[in-house]
């Protein structure tokens, strides 16, 4: 009886081991598994923080350059459409050179243009005399 006792201690022991060993085995590669996902979360944190960054300052170049159109718009309405009559036909060469020369006031031009309001063409013809042939 004591010998039975003493294989059946026995063989529970040797099974409470090999039990231990392979949890140990898994929290091992748990624990390996919990650390990669760590590293992952903060690559992950610092990706997105950059980016924040990055949005940030496009953001603000977004607002800087609005600010440069409504300062160009602001100065394109301020530049007169012809030259006065009070200034000489001999200064207007220079005066159009200079305007011709300066690549801000060529976009103040462009943005003048782009957003001068479209004109409607009107047709004099009633439509009943149009053909569609």
């Amino acid at each position: 009886m004591a010998s039975t006792v003493a294989s059946l201690q026995h063989e529970v022991s040797c099974q409470l081991v090999a039990f231990l060993q392979r949890l140990d085995t898994k929290l091992d590669n748990l624990t390996k598994h919990v650390l990669t996902i760590e590293v992952s979360v903060s690559r992950l944190e610092g990706c997105i923080g950059a980016l924040e960054t990055q949005s940030g300052q496009q953001a603000a170049e977004i607002v800087e350059i609005r600010a440069d159109i409504v300062k160009m718009k602001k100065t394109a309405n301020s530049v007169p459409a012809s030259a006065p009559a009070s200034v000489s036909s001999s200064l207007l060469p220079s005066l159009a050179g200079s305007y011709l020369s300066d690549p801000y006031a060529d976009a103040v031009k462009r943005v003048t243009e782009i957003h001068q309001p479209r004109k409607k063409l009107y047709l004099s013809v009633p439509l009943m005399q149009i053909s569609w042939s």
